[in-house]
C-alpha cells in the first residue's frame, strides 16, 4: 500500500491540515470537471467549509451536508466575495477529499 499526504494550501499554517491521498491500484481516470459529482461520494455526509484568499477558514462557513445538496449549498458559498475556494472534507476526520474552485 502506498500511501501520500497532500496539504491544499502552498504554505504551512494553522488551517492547512493535511490529508491521505490513497492511489487507485488500477487503471483509474481522472473525474471530468463537468462531470458532476462522483459516485463514490453520492448520498455521502460530507463536511463543507470556504476559505479565503489567504487560505484561511472564513467562520461560518462550516457545516456537514449530505452531498446531494452541494451545488445549492457551494452556490451559496461562492456570494461571499471573500470566498476563494470550497473544501469537502471528512465529517469525522476532518480530512481534505476535494476542493471546488470558481
Amino acid at each position: 500500500m502506498l500511501l501520500l499526504v497532500y496539504r491544499p494550501f502552498s504554505a504551512a499554517q494553522p488551517y492547512a491540515e493535511l490529508g491521505p491521498i490513497l492511489p487507485c491500484t488500477d487503471n483509474c481516470t481522472r473525474h471530468p470537471e463537468t462531470g458532476g459529482v462522483p459516485g463514490l461520494y453520492r448520498n455521502r455526509e460530507m463536511l463543507i467549509r470556504g476559505y479565503g484568499y489567504d487560505a484561511r477558514i472564513i467562520c461560518g462557513t462550516g457545516k456537514v451536508i449530505n452531498m446531494a445538496v452541494i451545488a445549492e449549498e457551494a452556490g451559496r458559498l461562492f456570494e461571499l466575495s471573500e470566498l476563494s475556494s470550497i473544501h469537502l472534507r471528512s465529517p469525522t476526520n476532518n480530512c481534505y477529499h476535494f476542493g471546488i474552485e470558481p
